[in-house]
């Protein structure tokens, strides 16, 4: 299950520029978040059922290493062993309503709290003998991650095998990095470029809820998230005052990749 857990996420993060990812185990559930590096892609997730050894809150970097170790390490007598220790903490206090506590000259008040938490991921060959090990982060040493608390999309479509071949048709033209979205006649169509030389995809029908305003997104990540959808459920959620997800659904986990738009 870990193996498995792990190679599904590597995999869904991958050609994102995503260098970390949060992760955050607690009463059997198990979240994941992290974001790009220009902050074009953030991805919330979590996996569908719980992974018991990622209990706790810790971080996974250096994840072009961690992905080849997951697709190395798939021989039947091939395991992977989690390291855990006690260590302590200095978080800050909060009180019954979860306000942060500060003494009377400002300053914030410190608990201490001791957790059992992961320290390194072991994967191990038995023949020929092959160990690497891999270090996660503490949660001290994990960037804060942008919060999104979901949104009452104005249009939700599946998009097609033959309309994401459309658009990596259309991007392998090379001749514009962003592209638009309009809503004509419950026809959902992705633009490139401006209104004088536009370029069109049609790429969805009857489509419920329209777009009104002209935003635009990255060719490039939207359309290496809608590559790894061959293997998942897809879904492509617009929000008309500026904003796009990606929901992929693999069967261990469920992936939203939300993309803020940029002004055409």
């Amino acid at each position: 299950m870990l193996l498995n857990s792990l190679r599904d996420l590597t995999r869904h993060t991958s050609g994102l520029d995503i260098d970390m990812i949060k992760i955050m185990g607690d009463d059997g559930s198990v979240e994941f978040e992290g974001i790009n590096d220009d902050k074009t892609v953030v991805l919330k997730g979590s996996f569908l059922k719980n992974v018991p050894e990622f209990e706790g809150t810790f971080g996974l970097s250096q994840l072009d290493y961690l992905t080849k170790c997951v697709n190395e390490y798939k021989q039947k007598d091939d395991s992977i062993d989690v390291v855990r220790i006690e260590k302590t903490f200095s978080v800050p206090a909060k009180d019954d309503d979860g306000a942060t506590l500060h003494t009377e000259g400002g300053e914030v008040v410190y608990d201490k709290v001791t957790e059992n938490i992961i320290e390194r991921l072991i994967f191990s060959r038995k023949s020929p003998k092959m160990v690497n090990p891999y270090r996660v982060l503490d949660r001290r040493m994990i960037t804060e991650q942008p919060s999104f608390k979901g949104a009452q999309w104005d249009v939700v479509i599946t998009p097609t095998s033959q309309a994401i071949n459309s658009l990596a048709v259309q991007a392998g033209m090379g001749v514009e990095e962003y592209f638009g979205v309009k809503t004509e006649d419950n026809v959902l169509y992705l633009t490139f470029g401006d209104t004088s030389s536009q370029a069109i995809v049609e790429f969805a029908h009857d489509v419920e809820g329209e777009i009104t305003r002209s935003w635009i997104w990255g060719v490039g990540p939207v359309l290496n998230i809608l590559k790894m959808s061959d293997s998942a459920d897809c879904t492509m959620s617009f929000l008309d005052k500026g904003a796009l997800q990606i929901t992929l659904e693999t069967g261990l986990a469920k992936y939203n990749y939300i993309m803020p738009a940029k002004a055409r």
